[in-house]
């Protein structure tokens, strides 16, 4: 019948095997892949090879959200082996429940010993520890419980007062019932009078465990759930950013159809100069492009001003930094948003260039080159700025409509006036 049954069906009972004799071995004991120092030797080469990738290291990468994630969760992964190893060592009443623990650990740590943790292995990895915790409650000696109640009412801040004040009282008549047990029990000297005392006391005792397992698991949910919208804010940024790269890239490129770049003073300096170069004859080499050189310009008066508003978006994130603190969860969404900051100040000035060279701000600039440069640099530095010249550019037309719309009223007034005056003639 083994040999008859299907591959799938005979890999399936061959990997459940396998993974019975490792749950009831002690393998899993052995220190986690990431606690291991690595004992490699590295010569006089390697160490030269390995400089572009150090400075590489030093400039460019950083600690993700999910790198800080992960040692989270693997210094976790710790902290309730310890916490399961000690319980165990003080006496365990629940031995279905020790072992299921440990399949939770053993299949958490199976996880966090990959080299690269996806965020639905971080997930996973945060779900299988929080119901290892859930159910530790279940194998702790009493006063381990006592101690670890103490714990949780501190924990308790995350919630709402309505919530938070349930919880209290919930913890606090466990408190009490536990320690009143406990001591009841640490006085009696006869066996059988304490034996006895454990069986009457052993439903109270389940109904505080079940109550403290209650807490554990509001606290693991909302501590995952704020994990996750983190992460989900990171990942809205990090499409922000690359879509932000992409658009702004398309905008320079089309940048020659969208604006008058000639206006620009240094534009056509340049222009000039290759002009008369071409008639000295002084740039031979380049008469098969000389119909490109206008584009090529236009290009470069884009560049240049998205390059000085993204100094201005940037100098606005330094000064944001300089004055506000932030912590390793919040870091990535910091550089993130750091980030985006020149690459909103590029489109900002884009922009406000075009519409000035289009005459949408002739009342507000003049054709100085250096109110063009101001007003770029302003416009990716603040975003109230560019958002205050949109809407100086909007009032005339808002005026002129009242305006048109009292003309209307006034019009209206005076032709029901003189029909009044008809009918009365009449």
């Amino acid at each position: 019948m083994e040999d008859n049954a299907p591959a799938s069906i005979r890999s399936v009972r061959s990997e459940q095997d396998e993974w019975k004799k490792w749950l009831e071995s002690d393998c899993w004991k052995l220190p986690p892949k990431w606690t291991r120092i690595s004992e490699k030797k590295t010569g006089i080469w390697d160490k030269i090879e390995n400089i572009p990738a150090k400075i590489y290291e030093f400039l460019v990468v950083r600690i993700s959200y999910e790198d800080y994630f992960a040692s989270q969760l693997r210094g976790r992964y710790i902290d309730l082996k310890g916490n399961y190893g000690t319980s165990s060592l003080l006496g365990n009443e629940n031995p279905a429940i020790s072992e299921l623990i440990k399949e939770f650990l053993i299949l958490s740590r199976r996880i966090l010993e990959k080299d690269k943790l996806t965020k639905i292995d971080l997930i996973s990895a945060s779900s299988l520890l929080d119901e290892a915790e859930e159910r530790m409650v279940w194998i702790m000696p009493t006063d381990v419980k006592i101690s670890r109640i103490h714990e949780l009412n501190l924990d308790l801040g995350r919630f709402s007062p309505e919530i938070r004040k349930y919880y209290e009282n919930l913890l606090k008549k466990c408190e009490s019932t536990l320690g009143a047990c406990y001591l009841n029990l640490d006085n009696l000297k006869d066996n059988e009078e304490l034996h006895k005392q454990q069986d009457d006391i052993s439903p109270i005792g389940n109904n505080c465990n079940a109550f403290v397992e209650e807490v554990v698991r509001a606290i693991n949910k909302d501590i995952l759930a704020k994990r996750i919208n983190k992460g989900l804010q990171i990942e809205r940024l990090r499409s922000l950013r690359f879509w932000g790269l992409i658009l702004l890239l398309c905008f320079i490129l089309l940048y020659p159809m969208t604006s008058l770049f000639d206006v620009w003073v240094p534009y056509q300096k340049t222009i000039g100069y290759f002009n008369t170069a071409f008639e000295a004859g002084n740039l031979p080499w380049l008469n098969e492009y000389k119909n490109l050189i206008p584009i090529i310009g236009a290009w470069a008066v884009a560049l240049t001003f998205c390059i000085i508003g993204g100094i201005g978006g940037f100098l606005s994130g330094l000064l944001q930094v300089r004055s506000t603190e932030t912590n390793l969860e919040l870091y990535e969404e910091a550089v993130l948003l750091f980030q985006i900051r020149p690459i909103f100040g590029g489109f900002t000035a884009l922009i406000t260039f075009m519409l000035i060279s289009l005459g949408a701000f002739n009342s507000v600039f003049s054709d100085n080159p250096g109110t063009y440069a101001i007003a770029a640099f302003l416009s990716g530095f603040s975003e109230r700025y560019f958002l205050r010249l949109l809407k100086t550019q909007t009032e005339p037309t808002s005026k002129e409509m009242e305006k048109k719309e009292t003309d209307k009223k006034v019009m209206e007034k005076k032709e029901t006036k003189e029909k009044e005056k008809s009918d009365r003639l009449d």
